[in-house]
Formats: C-alpha cells, structure tokens, sequence
C-alpha cells in the first residue's frame, strides 16, 4: 500500500509522506500544494492513523512469515528424529 497515494486520496491537495531515520524513528512529513490553510488537525490525525495501521498491518504479516519458517524447521526436525529412530 502507498500510504501517500492512500491519503493524497482524502485531500488531493496535500500529500503526506512517510520519512523513517533510526534516530527519529517514523515521522509523517506534509506536502501542501493547495491555496489556503494547512490541514485540520484531525487530518493529520487521520493521516497518521493510517500511518500506525500500515505499520501494524506489516509487522503482523513478518510475524507470520516467521512462524512459518519456524514451523518449517521444526517439522525438518521432527522429520530427522523420525529418521533416526527408524534406523
């Protein structure tokens, strides 16, 4: 998902961006294009909910991909002991 394609949806005038430095850690960074005044508040909000949404999303697909090595390695292993006690 391009989170700034996603919320450049809500206001075609803005877009927010998604920057991450291991120092600063995750920052939403906004691009204004349109006349008036910034956004309210609870856009930003809004934007950076699905910021924390994104990065959920994606910390629970690595921690399935994970298990699932693991489950891997564990019937590997379970295999070889099979084998072992066959011989």
């Amino acid at each position: 998902m391009d989170l700034a394609l996603t919320i450049e949806k809500l206001d075609p005038k803005a877009r927010y961006l998604l920057n991450h430095s291991e120092d600063d850690g995750y920052q939403v960074i906004l691009e204004w294009r349109g006349p008036g005044t910034l956004p309210k508040q609870a856009e930003l909000d809004l934007a950076w909910s699905l910021v924390l949404k994104d990065q959920a999303d994606l910390a629970i697909i690595e921690q399935e991909r994970q298990a699932a090595l693991l489950r891997v390695k564990a019937d590997a292993a379970l295999a070889d002991i099979v084998k072992v006690l066959d011989l």
